[in-house]
Formats: C-alpha cells, structure tokens, sequence
C-alpha cells in the first residue's frame, strides 16, 4: 500500500526586483527607465500576510498588482508582470498553461 502524501509548501519562493528588471531587459530587449520605490511595491505584490501559503492567490495578486503600478512607465509592465507570475508559479512547482493564442487576450485583462 502506497502511504506517500504529498505535503503543501512550508515556504514560497520569490522574484527579487532584480529577476523583475531582467525579464523587463528580456522583453524589450533594452533597459528601460524604471521607478525603483514602484518596482519595488509591485514585485512585493508576491508576499501574502504572515505566513501565507496561498500560491494562487498570492500569484493573482502578483499579476495584477504588478501590471497595475506600472514601474516601468507603460514599457512592457503587463508582459513583465506575466511572465513574472509564470516564474512564481514555476519557482514553487506549479505551471501555467496558456494558449500562445490568448496571451494578448490576457495582456488586456490585466491592464
């Protein structure tokens, strides 16, 4: 009899800002001018109160939070801000399967 459980995360793993203006650089392919204070509050969108374990959630959060501050003055944010909740997901063993076909689509939705 198989007894494995499979147990929930005890922590998450993060982006730094720093992964943040590296998937912007990947993006657009040139270093954007940013707001370091904005940056900084839309990758912390990641983080949920006390000890949350709610990648889901915290990933939504991530996603819209992210497109909606804008760090990078309407420079790639929303595609930023997707390709960064796609590497949280990744970073704690989750994925997300998007048709090539809808990303613009959900491109839109977030901003």
């Amino acid at each position: 009899m198989d007894t494995a459980v499979s147990e929930a995360p005890r922590t998450l793993e993060y982006l730094t800002v720093q992964d943040m203006l590296w998937v912007n650089l990947q993006l657009t392919k040139k270093s954007n001018p940013f707001d370091y204070a904005l940056l900084e509050e839309a990758t912390y969108y990641q983080y949920g109160y006390g000890g949350s374990l709610d990648l889901i959630g915290q990933a939504a959060q991530f996603l819209t939070g992210f497109a909606k501050k804008q760090p990078f003055y309407g420079q790639a944010d929303a595609a930023t801000a997707l390709i960064g909740c796609v590497a949280f997901l990744a970073r704690n063993g989750q994925t997300l399967d998007l048709p090539a076909g809808e990303v613009k689509s959900w491109l839109e939705r977030i901003t």
